[in-house]
């Protein structure tokens, strides 16, 4: 058999399988908005090739080896779609200094330059060391091309500082799943947190679609491409980022579980899977290293 490199492979397409291929989720636009490609099952194609490449993927990673240190992590990630992994840094952390290193950062949820931490690394050198710490793992759980996942790392992670108030509106508190792909979220969090905070909650086995799901996932792909799915569900609903309801993932056979955590926590998620900003009880500021990774490429 003769191999070819991706970009020969590539080099092959038309313009429009490079979009299939690619990391382009919108559905509310062409070329994916065609109601006959979702009615013939495009979309949810797109999902369940994305899976496979995701394991090919890992089967190559240099970290990925069941004889490895991190091989409980793994099998936990693999299995759930969520890691949660303690003590991550261990008894070393000064929890005084992290915390000031904290503080010199705006308050945040999104990444901008002024929390990027390997541009600020005057504003918190301990925190650039601890994110350092991180990326190893996460690229044991994605694969991929090291530089590219390397860059993306760098460029995503920055000092996350939530403001979380009660009853507050945000569209991150509708259960979702971010993309069609596996794609890793990620929070490293020094202090605990609690189901009063408003934590991060997840949907385990989720980002691996049962027959259930798969039948949901089509039905919303031509719901959005007919422009016939339910207000509620929001814009980011007909971007891809599919919203859903307790009822639905009941139906599914799935369910919405709250992750709380003890101080120096790591979390790590496959945001193809369900998940949501819990709603708080009392209004707090969570501080955590955060970061996303998303290949250009999920079906290579």
């Amino acid at each position: 058999m003769v191999s070819i490199s991706n970009r020969e492979w590539r080099s092959g397409m038309t313009p429009m399988e490079k979009i299939y291929n690619s990391s382009y989720k919108n559905l509310d636009k062409a070329p994916l908005n065609d109601v006959i490609k979702a009615k013939k099952g495009l979309h949810l194609y797109r999902k369940l090739q994305a899976e496979v490449k995701h394991f090919e993927r890992l089967s190559q990673c240099k970290y990925y080896d069941k004889k490895s240190i991190r091989s409980d992590v793994q099998e936990e990630y693999f299995k759930n779609g969520i890691v949660i992994y303690k003590n991550f840094v261990g008894s070393q952390v000064d929890s005084r200094r992290v915390g000031e290193e904290f503080e010199a950062y705006p308050l945040g949820v999104s990444k901008n330059d002024d929390n990027i931490i390997a541009k600020n690394r005057s504003k918190g050198r301990l925190l650039h060391k601890l994110s350092e710490l991180i990326f190893p793992v996460i690229w044991d759980l994605i694969g991929g091309n090291e530089k590219e996942v390397e860059k993306k790392y760098r460029d995503n992670t920055f000092a996350q500082r939530v403001n979380n108030k009660p009853f507050e509106k945000d569209h991150q508190k509708l259960i979702h799943l971010d993309t069609y792909f596996s794609a890793i979220k990620y929070w490293w969090f020094p202090a605990k947190v609690t189901k009063e905070d408003g934590p991060l909650c997840y949907v385990k086995n989720s980002c691996y679609a049962n027959e259930a799901l798969q039948m949901w996932y089509y039905k919303q792909s031509v719901d959005v491409c007919e422009k016939n799915y339910e207000e509620w569900r929001g814009k980011d609903h007909s971007e891809g980022s599919f919203r859903v309801s307790e009822e639905e993932l009941a139906d599914m056979g799935y369910m919405l579980e709250p992750v709380e955590v003890d101080e120096d926590t790591l979390v790590i998620a496959n945001v193809a899977g369900f998940h949501c900003r819990g709603d708080a009880s009392v209004e707090n500021v969570r501080n955590a290293i955060h970061g996303s990774i998303r290949l250009d490429l999920p079906l290579e």
